[in-house]
């Protein structure tokens, strides 16, 4: 199952494509028809790169070449949720983002970001009594 900043990147994908399809079209409600079907004719694509299948290229191929026949569809979706390998599980980007030590780096930059923070309003705050004391 998709998290949740899968599903708000494909939400926020959706909403871009509705949004091209529209100016191309020449309406949004035209737009909107076609993004569901873009959406509906791609969804083995997703559901491969969402499980992280390692043949994730093949099934996406699949899917866009002959995903127009009914057949080409069900094949690439049945390929799609099929087993396999865990072993060969492709690694995802939201996989690098859960990783603890990804985690612990941007926690002490985080930190570091607020000392410096501080110190350059100590900085400014210093420059502006002192241009104060000139006056």
């Amino acid at each position: 199952m998709a998290d949740k900043g899968e599903r708000i990147n494909l939400l926020l994908a959706f909403c871009i494509v509705v949004l091209l399809l529209s100016i191309f079209l020449g309406g949004l409600d035209k737009g909107f028809v076609a993004a569901i079907f873009v959406t509906i004719y791609m969804f083995p694509a997703y559901i491969s790169q969402s499980r992280g299948h390692p043949q994730l290229r093949s099934i996406t191929n699949l899917n866009f070449f002959l995903g127009w026949t009914f057949f080409g569809w069900v094949a690439a979706l049945v390929w799609a949720t099929s087993e396999f390998d865990q072993s060969k599980r492709k690694e995802r980007i939201t996989d690098v983002l859960k990783d603890p030590e990804l985690k612990n780096n941007w926690n002490e930059f985080k930190s570091g970001m607020k000392e410096a923070g501080r110190e350059w309003k100590k900085t400014i705050k210093d420059i502006s009594e002192e241009i104060s004391k000139d006056k």
